[in-house]
């Protein structure tokens, strides 16, 4: 097996740098959501990002440091993200809909699918929805099964565990079926970020056909050409552009 490259594997990925967490910094800095919604907290170190009433959501919580800040409430759910859209509604413990959203739970497609269309149900249309971990820089970082080793020869972090998971086919399955949304894609460390808007909250394509999306995507995996393939298809973009992109969109009005 080949070395595979960064250069190779994001071919089509205009410069990027920065980390994932300094983006949302700056996002939340410039834009001040009025209410946050997390799924996926783990240590906290995106949930303390937030100043504005927000919600956390994370089977087991791992946080050991002061995640509540100046936020005017922050209410954390120590459960599954499908347990908590089963018994609660955001936009009424927020008595809003949701201005801003971070989906960083477990790392399969079929997770983030649905997620996604639970979350994008108690937004508005300029809301912004951002997901994680869809552009992973080698097909190791891409691995379905994290404790799976077998591609870590091609990794190009060789001294890193690094793993994204498949959802990178959640954005691939958006950016097939609904048109409707806006996508801008960023390549920021270590795996990329997605932010969705132009939201439609009465949308059940997606839970719909969910079985028949989880189907057909099964058994894609992430080789260098289907990753290239996809790469092209989220048309990356840079941070600059991105921030643009979410000032054009005036959400959080």
């Amino acid at each position: 097996m080949s070395k595979i490259t960064a250069e190779t594997f994001f071919s089509h990925l205009p410069d990027g740098g920065g980390y994932y967490t300094d983006l949302l910094t700056e996002i939340h800095r410039a834009f001040r959501p009025r209410n946050y919604f997390e799924i996926g907290v783990n240590t906290g170190t995106t949930l303390k990002l937030s100043s504005c009433d927000t919600i956390g959501i994370d089977p087991k919580f791992r946080v050991k440091e002061d995640v509540i800040g100046n936020k005017p409430t922050c209410l954390l759910y120590q459960t599954t993200s499908d347990e908590f859209f089963e018994k609660y509604d955001p936009s009424i413990l927020f008595s809003r809909k949701i201005d801003m959203a971070f989906l960083d739970g477990m790392h399969w497609y079929e997770y983030l699918l649905r997620d996604f269309y639970n979350t994008e149900k108690y937004c508005n249309k300029d809301s912004v929805i951002f997901l994680h971990d869809c552009l992973p820089p080698d097909t190791f970082t891409a691995r379905r099964e994290q404790h799976d080793k077998t591609l870590h020869p091609l990794s190009i972090f060789p001294n890193d565990d690094l793993w994204a998971g498949d959802v990178w086919k959640t954005s691939a399955i958006l950016k097939k079926y609904r048109p409707d949304l806006k996508m801008y894609t960023t390549a920021v460390d270590p795996t990329g970020l997605v932010m969705v808007t132009n939201l439609d909250p009465t949308s059940t394509l997606l839970f719909d056909e969910y079985d028949r999306f989880v189907q057909e995507y099964k058994d894609l995996e992430a080789t260098i050409d289907v990753m290239s393939e996809y790469m092209h298809d989220m048309d990356v973009i840079s941070i600059k552009e991105l921030l643009t992109a979410l000032s054009g969109c005036r959400p959080f009005s």
